[in-house]
């Protein structure tokens, strides 16, 4: 669109990663840009990988408040948490106990984390013993195994991400408000909204992957 001593065009530059696993190949020579090609319509639309890192201390920290150095009790049995740790196992979540009363000893759950992209909420789901504790359990102590601890691990650990997503947004968005690409010439970029992509259980974190999704501007000054 022309106007008196201004021209205003739109430039797009399609591009891709690549990634090789193996040796470290060959350093290639640089080679030129393609020629310009005239097309009547552009994908504006880009898309950024982002990691939000939900660390286990601070799900125990939630879990302790109402869990630590608490009684349950049970059939006339009874016990207290003196100890709660958690960490990653290949996919699932581990939940350490340490109990003094009618048992004693340390016992372990897995869990499944779960994130709900539509409310932001991480949770746990098929809490249960694993095979070792509930063998043990069988024998010793069957009240426990199938009491209300479970239910209670599930109940408690969820915690909010909104704030840790919007944080996300608002880092990729200052990152893409104005990038030099070259003299007078600046790429901008608008977040629009974050899309739910993967989670991978870590042993110190679960790392909750989303992609910040938006539209792209070159423009010089």
């Amino acid at each position: 669109m022309n106007s008196p001593n201004r021209v205003r065009l739109s430039v797009g530059i399609s591009t891709f990663a690549e990634l090789v696993v193996g040796p470290e190949p060959a350093g290639q020579p640089p080679l030129p840009l393609p020629n310009l090609k005239q097309v009547n319509n552009f994908d504006k639309t880009f898309r950024i990988a982002l990691n939000t890192d939900l660390y286990y201390k601070d799900l125990r920290a939630i879990a302790s408040i109402l869990l630590l150095n608490k009684r349950f009790e049970s059939e006339g049995n009874s016990i207290v948490i003196k100890d709660l740790d958690l960490y990653g196992n290949g996919d699932k979540l581990v939940v350490k106990l340490q109990t003094e009363g009618s048992l004693d000893g340390v016992f372990y759950l897995t869990a499944r984390p779960v994130f709900n992209p539509k409310t932001n909420i991480f949770s746990v789901e098929d809490v249960d013993f694993d095979m070792q504790t509930r063998s043990l359990l069988l024998r010793s102590g069957g009240w426990f195994l199938y009491g209300t601890i479970r239910s209670m691990i599930q109940e408690e650990l969820n915690m909010n991400l909104n704030k840790q997503l919007e944080q996300a947004r608002q880092l990729a968005g200052k990152a893409l408000a104005r990038v030099q690409l070259a003299e007078h010439v600046f790429l901008k970029g608008d977040i629009k909204n974050l899309r739910f992509n993967d989670m991978i259980v870590q042993k110190d974190k679960i790392s909750i992957q989303v992609y910040a999704e938006g539209e792209s501007a070159v423009f010089f000054q």
